[in-house]
């Protein structure tokens, strides 16, 4: 492809415009240059310092930053693009190509340098890390750049048989002109492998872009050559993969000087350009780089080349936006600061969860133990911990994080719900006692009409009786028997145990016999339930170190002391349960008289059903004529006396065997139910509390560590190789976090436009103008300090030697020697110095002929009974924390919250639950300060209607200097009798305003009082009524209520006037407000008079324009307020 020459007439033009002279630019020269003031928007570089920051805090080794990558195929131009970006120049050889990444770090500073290091590879080795980082040099002039970088180059070991490095060259350039930018210039892309370049190479190379690129905050350069195809250049393939739509991709493409003018191959080029071929979302740019025999050329001269050659041809007929280096570099600015803005806030989030997760498992290693002494604080602080939460989990208390929510949708003695412990233990008691009612006795007696014969207590049903199959013990087979079939046993167990009692009657060991045989199962039932509480103990002691110990202490701690002691009650509740169920083979012993009473209810049951039976078969049916009106006969039932009386003699037993058997089986049946229920007792007593969960306690008590000698606390605390190591790790990348958290906090103090990142408040100093001299005597007297007439200075200090009325830390505020310092200020310890000079940045307060300066930024100081207005920053278990402009963030209990409906009870568990239903984080409210600790941190509460959740309004930030007086502080919020209050606005309806003493302020829609009468009556234009409870239908719902166009535009108005004030120096209370409200609608209706004298026919426009309350209008309107005030 031919090279198109430039028009004769073209090259007189550009010849003019060069400036003649081969010596190089110094670098002061370069640094200095105006080009780059496209990259130094002051929004940008407050956004870039931030980003500066956190790099240099090393917050790139921890998480994707933002940053902006030039990739591209081998021979594309990426450094070209690089160098004219920044006007930095790069080494040029020819067939030299990029061998590694390098990161280009602009930086402002007071002087002058180039820093270059190599961050390694995390693929290499230790010892060739630590070489690696052992490379660092400076240098004054760019000149010395190619020797560096070759220097560089043979650190990373790159020669003949090695082609490419994943190690990094950063190169730092300070000056005061730069501005705060990273650049990274990736190696080439590299279609196949060639005699200097293996596969290896070209996999390499693949993995390395891919790496950058893949990264969602980095924005692409994606560089390509107008000499080759578009549709063979790789980098739009891997560009298209990892970034679809283009949303993070700018194509850049170079070399258009060797494409022919006028030809199809131009024509789909420029179609490329302007974003009609490969669609990015953000387009694409055309730029014209040094050629080869233009390297001597100065950056401006290659601009003005660029500029001249797409002046011409189709390339004039391209937009300005997306050609040349001027154009890219607005681009760009705009591009990276947009990119900031959105990704700033994400990365702010995952910042704080991982500084976070880094804190709680630096809080699991627990501090550094190389000493004996360590290693058993470390233990002792572990075992109170831990005995803790035990004891909290035996006891039934479970606050904290340890125990977790309630799972409703597992069983109760589900892993999930086992930390709770004493719930578990309470639940099993149950389930135990449930088995042995339904599934203890070996025999399931049943009358022979069906019924059972069991008879169950008044406690009990009859469904209790009945036994499953499924669910006996392995005493015996189950026996579902009839009462006389169990009686013809029982007659032949009497007989094999007769002894020299008389006949009729049953042997007194019978009882005991056949009770040993019908709860033959209980000691299994007993120890099966033994077994599961001791297993949960076991699960449940596992979760406890699982929250508080380390792995390694975890392991050691359950083998050497959790393990035996959990051994040793398990053999303890067995060895007692052993111990009962001798007991219970002993000769019966009962003086409960439930045994008595059940045997009596037996007997009787028995009676009534014999008795039933007889007279059912002694009735007889009997016609009887009736005596009423009418012939008529009823028939009538009557037992017969003779054979009822004969039918009971029958029933008399005459086989004195069956009857001792039935009277034998009637008191097992009462003995029975009455060591039932003291065997259930006495096992969930003597052997699951005693010996099972009672001794849990002492598993982590702290005289069990005290018996402990010094090799077994080596043990248990010593720290392995990995523990060290993983120490080191978190440690480091802890302070990492905590600088780049500390850099955010620091950028939220000054950036606005960074204000849309998620965090307390931060109430920034107004910028106002400067509508009166701000400058008062606060309490000017004619009285001076008791001093000799010699020595005695004018009446009054000069105020002509006072600088201006707001200063900054290390400015003179006067050199005059009458005055004195006072807070805020002091007076270099240099002989004959007059200097009073400021130590913060605020206003000047003059008290007599002392000087002080109060800070811009002063935080909110809590009183009790303050009202205050917050936002709701983070939900904790029981409480909420609220931002409320003070040093500390102020918590509100849940206890101190009026439920919904105003109802008045104890809180409850379902309450905790439901804690985000109430309050969620960002929300808004209104409360009173409640209490103020020790450490000045407020406790609110919102018990009153009047206080909770704010809706329907506009939220507003005024200087926090909240709680002031008015008078010595200027300006803010004050204390004043009424901070809530009603405007009946002019036009759209009453509009409520709260004023937080704590220089928050909230204007809403009025929340209406049923009590209210429709109208105030009142005939002036505005006036104000008292907001009493402000009671809600939905007093905490988050859906705003719709609210009218005019009432908007009154909230507006109103929340204008209060800026106004502020930034006028006026202290804001309802009487000043209210000043400034009626003196906006005068001046409304001033405008309105003037429209209506000289009609231009833009008065709709002048109208809507009336709510804006700046400038001349904004100085009138202060003027009007304090004119009202004297």
């Amino acid at each position: 492809m031919e090279t198109p020459s430039v028009p004769r007439k073209e090259e007189t033009e550009i010849d003019s415009m060069l400036a003649t002279g081969g010596t190089a630019p110094s670098m002061e020269a370069i640094m200095a240059t105006e080009s780059l003031a496209g990259l130094q928007s002051i929004e940008q570089r407050d956004l870039m310092n931030l980003v500066d920051r956190l790099r240099r805090a090393g917050l790139s080794s921890v998480l994707q930053l933002p940053q902006i990558v030039v990739c591209g195929d081998q021979s594309s131009g990426k450094s070209s693009v690089l160098e004219a970006i920044t006007e930095i120049p790069f080494p040029r050889k020819e067939n030299l190509c990029t061998r590694f990444a390098t990161e280009i770090i602009m930086r402002r500073d007071v002087e002058s340098a180039i820093h270059c290091k190599i961050n390694p590879d995390t693929g290499r080795t230790e010892e060739e890390k630590l070489e690696l980082r052992k490379f660092s040099k400076s240098i004054h002039d760019f000149t010395e750049l190619p020797s560096i970088i070759d220097d560089a180059t043979n650190a990373m070991g790159l020669s003949d048989g090695i082609a490419f490095s994943r190690d990094v060259l950063s190169v730092e350039i300070c000056g005061p002109d730069l501005p705060q930018l990273t650049l990274v210039d990736l190696p080439g892309l590299i279609h196949s492998a060639n005699k200097s370049q293996s596969d290896e190479d070209v996999e390499l190379i693949k993995s390395l872009v891919e790496s950058y690129i893949s990264q969602k905050r980095t924005i692409i350069l994606a560089v390509i050559s107008a000499k080759n195809d578009y549709a063979n250049q790789v980098i739009l393939k891997n560009c298209r993969l990892f970034d679809p739509n283009g949303a993070r991709t700018l194509g850049v493409v170079t070399k258009p000087d060797f494409l022919r003018p006028g030809s199809e191959n131009e024509k789909s080029w420029l179609d490329l350009v302007s974003n009609r071929d490969i669609y990015f979302e953000l387009g694409w740019h055309l730029l014209k780089n040094r050629s080869d025999d233009e390297h001597q050329l100065s950056f401006a001269e290659r601009n003005s080349r660029e500029c001249v050659f797409f002046n011409s041809g189709h390339y004039n007929e391209l937009p300005h936006s997306i050609k040349g280096i001027d154009s890219l570099r607005q681009r760009l600015s705009d591009l990276l600061f947009n990119h900031l803005k959105r990704e700033l806030p994400i990365l702010k989030e995952e910042l704080d969860k991982m500084a976070t997760s880094v804190h709680i498992e630096l809080e699991r290693l627990g501090r550094s133990r190389a000493t004996i002494a360590d290693q058993r604080a470390y233990l002792a602080d572990f075992f109170g911990s831990a005995n803790d939460l035990v004891t909290m989990g035996i006891n039934g208390n479970y606050e904290g994080r340890f125990f977790g929510a309630v799972n409703v949708m597992k069983n109760i003695d589900a892993k999930e719900n086992s930390s709770r412990l004493r719930a578990v233990v309470q639940y099993l008691n149950s389930q135990f006692a449930n088995t042995m009612n339904q599934k203890g006795h070996k025999y399931y007696v049943r009358d022979c009409d069906g019924q059972s014969g069991d008879e169950s207590s008044d406690e009990e049903s009859p469904e209790d009786a009945v036994i499953s199959p499924a669910g006996r013990s392995s005493s015996g087979t189950v026996e579902n028997l009839t009462r006389k079939e169990v009686v013809k046993r029982v007659v032949q167990v009497i007989e094999r145990s007769r002894g020299r009692e008389i006949p009729g009657t049953a042997n007194p060991m019978l009882t005991n016999h056949l009770f040993w045989e019908q709860s033959a199962g209980w000691r299994a039932i007993a120890q099966d339930h033994a077994n599961k509480i001791a297993l949960k103990c076991k699960d449940f002691l596992v979760q406890v170190l699982e929250y508080t110990a380390t792995p390694e202490l975890m392991s050691r701690i359950m083998n050497m002391t959790v393990v035996p002691a959990l051994e040793a009650a398990r053999e303890a509740a067995l060895n007692e349960l052993e111990r009962i169920d001798e007991d219970m083979k002993r000769h019966p012993i009962t003086y409960n008289h439930y045994f008595t009473d059940t045997l009596q209810k037996i007997r009787t049951r028995h009676w009534a059903t014999e008795v039933r039976k007889i007279a059912n078969k002694s009735t007889v049916n009997v016609s009887e004529k009736t005596f009423t009106s009418g012939p008529g006969y009823q028939n009538r039932e009557y037992i017969k006396p003779d054979k009822f009386l004969s039918s009971i003699d029958s029933k008399v037993k005459k086989n004195m065997d069956k009857f001792a058997a039935e009277q034998a089986l009637d008191t097992l049946d009462a003995y029975y139910k009455t060591e039932q229920k003291y065997f259930i007792d006495v096992i969930a007593k003597q052997v699951v509390e005693r010996h099972l969960v009672a001794p849990l306690t002492e598993v982590f008590a702290p005289r069990v560590l005290a018996r402990y000698s010094d090799k077994q606390i080596h043990f248990l605390a010593a720290e392995t190789v990995d523990v060290i190591r993983r120490r080191e790790h978190l440690e480091s990348r802890a302070k990492i976090l905590k600088e780049g958290q500390e850099a955010f906090y620091m950028a939220m103090g000054q950036d606005r436009s960074y204000e849309n990142v998620k965090m307390a408040i931060t109430i920034l100093p107004p910028t106002f103008d400067d509508f009166r001299n701000t400058v008062r005597d606060a309490q000017d007297s004619d009285e001076d300090m008791d001093m000799g007439d010699e020595n005695r200075p004018a009446k009054r200090a000069r105020l002509s030697g006072i600088t201006d009325t707001i200063v900054t830390p290390g400015e003179i505020i006067t050199d005059d020697p009458q005055w004195m310092r006072g807070h805020g200020t002091f007076t270099p310890a240099v002989p004959a110095t007059t200097n009073i000079i400021a130590t913060v940045a605020g206003t000047v307060l003059k008290t007599n002929k002392l000087l002080s300066v109060y800070p811009l930024r002063a935080r909110y100081t809590p009183e009790i009974g303050d009202l205050v207005v917050g936002r709701i920053v983070e939900v904790q278990s029981k409480r909420w924390k609220v931002d409320v402009s003070a040093p500390l963030l102020a918590q509100l209990p849940l206890s101190a919250i009026n439920l919904p409906g105003g109802i008045l009870r104890k809180r409850t568990a379902a309450d905790e639950l439901q804690i985000r239903s109430f309050f969620n984080e960002g929300d808004l409210l209104v409360a009173e300060v409640q209490t103020v600790h020790g450490d000045g941190a407020a406790s609110l509460h919102t018990r009153s209607l009047k206080y909770g959740k704010l809706r329907n309004g506009l939220f507003l930030a005024v200087s926090g200097m909240g709680g002031g007086s008015g008078t010595a502080r200027g300006t803010g919020v004050v204390r004043s009798r009424r901070q809530v209050w009603t405007i009946e606005t002019a036009y759209g309806g009453p509009i409520d305003v709260i004023l937080g003493v704590n220089g928050y302020i909230w204007i809403s829609k009025h929340v209406r009082d049923p009590s209210e009468e429709d109208s105030s009556g009142s005939k002036s234009k505005v006036s104000f009524t008292r907001l009493e409870d402000m009671v809600s239908t939905s007093m905490y719902s988050s859906q705003n209520d719709n609210i009218p166009l005019a009432t908007r535009k009154e909230i507006t108005r109103i929340a204008g006037c209060i800026r106004v004030l502020v930034e006028g120096g006026v202290k804001v209370d309802q009487e000043t407000v209210m000043k400034a409200y009626e003196a906006s609608l005068a001046l409304d209706d001033e405008e309105e008079d003037s429209d209506i004298e000289g009609d231009d026919g833009q008065g709709s426009t002048r109208k809507e324009g009336r709510y804006y309350l700046g400038g001349e209008k904004a100085s009138r309107l202060i003027a009007t307020v304090l004119s009202r005030g004297s």
